[in-house]
């Protein structure tokens, strides 16, 4: 409660006025986050009852959100930086936020390196790699990771170990035993070496030094190998991809026989040939999702490409197709009828299978390692490395 007092030009009237204190909105309470030489960024908690904020920058404002954080860009080393932030309703506005000052240096740029580096070859499986390499700063290196990853960008690793210090420099040798090559599976591995320092700042900046890919072929029996991949698939309920009711007859001379390359160079055969008539349904061999669809294929002839929900990718050849990339399929839908090519009007479901193990395109014409099948007697299968002889197909449920 306060008083007002009024002076006339005759007389003085004292009243009694009632002011409320209690503000319409709280305001919020900030902090800084993903610090750099030329970004910030500004969060804070949210405020009950606020629809949204107003951020200030050195008293400027710089953005109307309903978020509760908003990244600063384009700052300038050496200048320093205020922020607040306002939080509004429909009721009006809040007091100003604590105010944040930052003053961005290029110091926040990372300075670690690494040089001698192992350059990781592509190994069998259960074969172990020796690993080096020095890395530098010109701080404090205070973590070094080294790993092996499926994905380029992932997370979750086959092997990996974290060393903590407080040096200038270190060289990744002393992480060797550490660091189990033999234990990573048939497939591709990302070889990852991530290091932090701290700055004189007490900021911390790390950094991916080396992410390098590298194959690892199976390793044992690889003709044992595809007949447990169909005697799997098989148990898993995979079916064959002509229907009960249309007939078909596996071509002489299947995966591994000789072919010619669009350039008339011999190549190994890729898949097996289901020869059937002109209009004989193809169907989904299991669950999954087209992500290729192209009537261009060979001589007038089509191409779906699947990837099942397994992980696998089936690719079925020389059909005119009935579904468009994106479709959700399940087993047994049909994905398009065999067709005659223009070449010599053969007509047939040309079947390649993969283990998707690896990603990039399904025909690839240089490559010449194969992780999962024999090696091709006749130059390459021009084909992804984890082509799949596909051959036991044939043995699988008709429905």
């Amino acid at each position: 409660m306060g008083r007002l007092t009024y002076w006339g030009s005759s007389d003085w009237v004292v009243k009694d006025l009632y002011v409320s204190t209690t503000l319409a909105i709280a305001a919020p309470i900030i902090s800084l986050s993903e610090i750099s030489a030329s970004s910030v960024k500004i969060t804070w908690p949210p405020v009950s009852g606020a629809t949204g904020y107003r951020v200030y920058t050195n008293n400027s404002l710089s953005r109307i959100t309903t978020e509760t954080s908003y990244s600063v860009s384009g700052l300038t080393a050496g200048t320093k930086y205020s922020f607040y932030v306002q939080a509004y309703n429909s009721t009006g506005l809040s007091v100003n936020s604590n105010t944040v000052n930052h003053t961005p240096t290029l110091a926040d740029v990372s300075t670690l390196s690494i040089s001698g580096v192992t350059t990781i070859p592509n190994i069998t499986q259960g074969t172990g790699v020796s690993i080096a390499g020095l890395i530098k700063s010109n701080y404090n290196i205070t973590s070094v990771t080294v790993g092996i990853y499926p994905t380029s960008n992932g997370e979750t690793s086959y092997t990996q170990t974290t060393t903590w210090l407080n040096a200038s420099s270190y060289n990744i040798s002393a992480l060797d035993s550490l660091v189990k090559f033999g234990s990573v599976p048939a497939g591709t591995g990302y070889f990852r070496v991530t290091a932090t320092e701290t700055q004189p700042s007490g900021i911390k900046v790390s950094k991916v030094l080396v992410n390098q890919p590298f194959l690892v072929s199976a390793s044992g029996n690889l003709e044992w190998f595809s007949k447990d991949f169909w005697e799997t698939k098989k148990s898993a309920g995979w079916i064959n991809p002509i229907p009960t009711g249309s007939s078909y007859r596996i071509a002489g001379g299947g995966f591994n026989s000789s072919r010619e390359d669009e350039n008339g160079n011999p190549r190994s055969h890729a898949g097996i040939d289901y020869i059937a008539d002109v209009g004989t349904p193809v169907i989904a061999m299991c669950d999954g999702k087209v992500m290729h669809v192209s009537d261009s294929f060979y001589y007038g002839t089509g191409v779906v490409e699947v990837h099942n929900n397994d992980g696998t990718v089936i690719r079925y050849c020389e059909i005119k197709p009935s579904v468009k990339e994106g479709d959700t399929v399940t087993k047994g839908k049909c994905l398009g009828k065999v067709i005659a090519n223009t070449k010599n009007e053969n007509h047939m479901l040309h079947l390649e299978v993969y283990l998707g193990s690896i990603s990039g395109d399904l025909t690839q014409r240089d490559n010449n390692t194969y992780l999962y099948v024999l090696k091709p007697k006749y130059g390459s299968y021009e084909r992804r490395a984890d082509l799949l002889d596909p051959t036991d197909s044939q043995y699988l449920s008709r429905q």
